[in-house]
């Protein structure tokens, strides 16, 4: 009986998420040009948090589009270079 109760300690620990650490940072940049229909829907798509990651940044860096798209991701969320 105590090495099941050791091993289901274990697991139930294993499935703790991490705190976040304030230096842990994800960076997800994207690529875009002419992607007004799409963009949106990507910057979405990412996660806003994940276990044991303090922040996430997203950027989307925009090949001089001739359509919507910088606005379209600036809405979405994402900061636009």
């Amino acid at each position: 009986m105590g090495i099941l109760k050791e091993m289901q300690g274990a697991v139930s620990r294993s499935r703790e998420e991490p705190a976040p650490d304030p230096k842990r940072r994800l960076l997800v940049v994207l690529p875009a040009l002419d992607e007004e229909r799409t963009v949106a829907e990507v910057v979405r798509g990412v996660p806003r948090s994940l276990p044991g990651v303090h922040a996430i940044e997203i950027v989307v860096v925009d090949d001089g589009s001739s359509d919507s798209t910088a606005a379209r991701a600036r809405e979405a969320g994402a900061q636009v270079l």
